[in-house]
């Protein structure tokens, strides 16, 4: 092999190279892309439910100081009258009152601790998704490259 074939083979090789390098470039661009998408989008959702759940946590306060949880004069009186309207309003006979107000507020400060675990586990995932991405595209390119280099050996053995 004379030396200007093997300058056009080396150039040839230099711009598939740099073709292979480029691809990689732009495939790990687009993975990091997707999953800051996909972390955006699933960060709105969750505060858009953080949000509706502290609303309902404020509700659920606010009734619960509307009506005095510890006033045992209302407890007395308001008492009996829900334990009436809940077995006249339940086929179970199951008990109505504002206490379980009380408990509703506990469970939205579950759930907003809930949302805010699995956002986390949810960016975390996707995350995750966007390095195994990369890393599938690194090891392509690497496959890529081992192959371009045999062709480029058997060519170069055949010349000779």
């Amino acid at each position: 092999m004379d030396d200007s074939e093997r300058r056009a083979l080396s150039s040839r090789f230099v711009r598939v190279m740099r073709a292979i390098y480029l691809t990689s470039l732009t495939a790990a661009n687009v993975c990091a892309a997707h999953g800051r998408i996909h972390a955006r989008e699933t960060r709105a959702r969750l505060e858009a439910h953080v949000t509706e759940l502290r609303d309902r946590q404020s509700e659920a306060a606010r009734l619960l100081g509307l009506f005095g949880r510890g006033r045992p004069l209302l407890r007395w009186v308001i008492g009996p009258l829900t334990s009436l309207w809940g077995r006249l309003t339940t086929l179970t006979g199951g008990r109505f009152s504002l206490h379980m107000l009380g408990n509703m507020e506990a469970q939205g400060a579950k759930l907003t601790t809930y949302a805010l675990n699995l956002a986390r586990e949810l960016a975390h995932v996707a995350a995750v998704e966007a390095l195994v991405r990369l890393q599938r595209a690194e090891d392509n390119r690497k496959k890529y490259i081992i192959s371009q280099l045999e062709l480029a050996q058997d060519a170069d053995e055949a010349l000779k």
